[in-house]
């Protein structure tokens, strides 16, 4: 593929996120880090800080709004 494209790739990077109530705003944050130039730092942190912590206890609050805010802090 690389080849075929002289080199140039373009990486795009989906979330795949399927809590209804949370969607949205994760979607919207990952965005606003992109903005800033920060969506991979923030990507990260949300993987491990966020959902990461959310898979181990089921705490709705890991990936909820409030906590959004804490991880793009």
């Amino acid at each position: 593929m690389v080849r075929e494209r002289k080199g140039k790739v373009r990486v795009v990077y989906k979330n795949f996120m399927v809590h209804p109530d949370v969607v949205m705003d994760a979607h919207l944050a990952g965005c606003a880090a992109n903005l800033q130039g920060k969506f991979e730092q923030f990507k990260n942190a949300y993987w491990k800080d966020g959902y990461g912590a959310y898979t181990q206890s089921r705490d709705p609050s890991k990936i909820g709004k409030e906590a959004l805010i804490k991880i793009g802090a």
